[in-house]
């Protein structure tokens, strides 16, 4: 998953998130990065536990359409090569 720029935060979250501790956010924004950078699942119990269940089908939603978007440009860029390399 190295290959994205970083993971989307959505404003939907701040709901599931407003009764969390700094301290927590903060272990829970760490899970986040690492698990967005690296694919790694963090090992988080109760209450993150529960956060994390919500939060970690959307960063792969993401992960899969920016995949996606990828897959269609480099197509794209692989058609228009050929088409350039057909012209010369």
């Amino acid at each position: 998953m190295a290959e994205r720029p970083g993971v989307m935060l959505y404003f939907s979250l701040r709901f599931a998130l407003k009764r969390l501790s700094y301290e927590e956010k903060g272990i829970l924004f760490d899970a986040i990065l690492d698990y967005g950078e690296t694919g790694v699942l963090p090992e988080l119990d109760g209450v993150l536990g529960v956060c994390w269940d919500f939060i970690q089908p959307i960063i792969d939603k993401d992960a899969e359409a920016y995949r996606q978007k990828c897959e269609r440009a480099k197509k794209s860029v692989e058609a228009r090569w050929a088409r350039e390399k057909g012209m010369d």
